[in-house]
């Protein structure tokens, strides 16, 4: 259930070491990008884990406290069903108890009501956010909440102090790349936010077909013709270009920069795509 957080096994990953605990199998969002249905079975149907907290309480004993734990990296730490049963407040609580680190990768505004947990720890609060407009949203996340959601919930957290990072992820040409969009995001939700993450668009067999199955023009994207780590990324160059002007209006706005396995040094000014790298030693 717990382990280090090495999926790629190296490659452009720029996570320092940290453990990855998923307290839900699988996701019901169904965005059309999802990577997780490349290696997981009936990825889009959520399961519920059977999670002994009392083991998990005994395990978490013999681990080193200065690595913190990610929730979650191959599903939603909070669906819908989270309401009801606290599978993953109760995790938080285990963790907050012995004083780990925690970093929460969400689409979700139910994360609010873990706030009066994860205020008085060393925690911080991804949010993806492909896109702030909830129709293309229906199109590109069908089953994910409403991106106005989040955005309402991002601006709730601040109240907390609770570090919280904005997550475009995937930057897909011809579909969210659109430079004066993104500008214009980030001035409303600039004030909330301390850091933007990045990553373009990599294409697995299944991923494409469903997104160039909604939006025709993904198949005018130029892709590398070697693959890495499985994944067609965009041609480098035009990589490059895209994550540039990105970065330009991001810093406009006063805030950090951070990228997701793009391997460009020269681009990010971060340790890492994960916010708890940067605001807790």
């Amino acid at each position: 259930m717990i382990k280090l957080f090495d999926p790629w096994k190296g490659g452009f990953c720029t996570c320092l070491p940290k453990y990855t605990l998923n307290p839900y199998t699988g996701c019901n969002h169904r965005c059309l990008y999802c990577y997780i249905t490349s290696y997981i079975k009936d990825a889009f149907r959520l399961r519920l884990k059977r999670i002994n907290f009392k083991g998990l309480e005994k395990k978490i004993k013999g681990l080193k406290k200065d690595i913190p734990f990610s929730l979650s990296n191959s599903s939603d730490p909070y669906p819908l069903v989270e309401e009801k049963l606290g599978i993953t407040r109760k995790v938080l609580e285990i963790l907050k108890k012995d004083g780990f680190k925690v970093s929460i990768i969400t689409k979700s505004a139910l994360v609010l009501k873990d706030l009066d947990i994860m205020k008085d720890m060393k925690a911080t609060i991804s949010f993806t956010i492909t896109t702030p407009d909830d129709e293309m949203a229906r199109k590109l996340e069908p089953h994910a909440p409403p991106p106005s959601m989040r955005i309402n919930a991002i601006k709730e957290i601040s109240r907390y102090n609770i570090p919280v990072c904005l997550r475009i992820d995937p930057v897909i040409p011809f579909v969210n790349d659109k430079i004066d969009v993104i500008d214009d995001f980030l001035k409303e939700v600039s004030p909330y936010i301390k850091m933007v993450s990045v990553s373009t668009y990599k294409a697995r067999p299944d991923n494409f077909k469903r997104l160039s199955g909604m939006f025709k023009e993904v198949k005018r994207i130029k892709f590398e013709k070697k693959k890495i780590r499985g994944y067609r990324y965009i041609e480098r160059e035009i990589r490059h270009g895209i994550l540039l002007k990105i970065k330009e209006v991001v810093k406009n706005h006063n805030l950090k920069f951070g990228l997701c396995r793009e391997g460009f040094d020269d681009l990010k000014d971060t340790l890492s795509c994960d916010p708890i790298f940067e605001h807790f030693e």
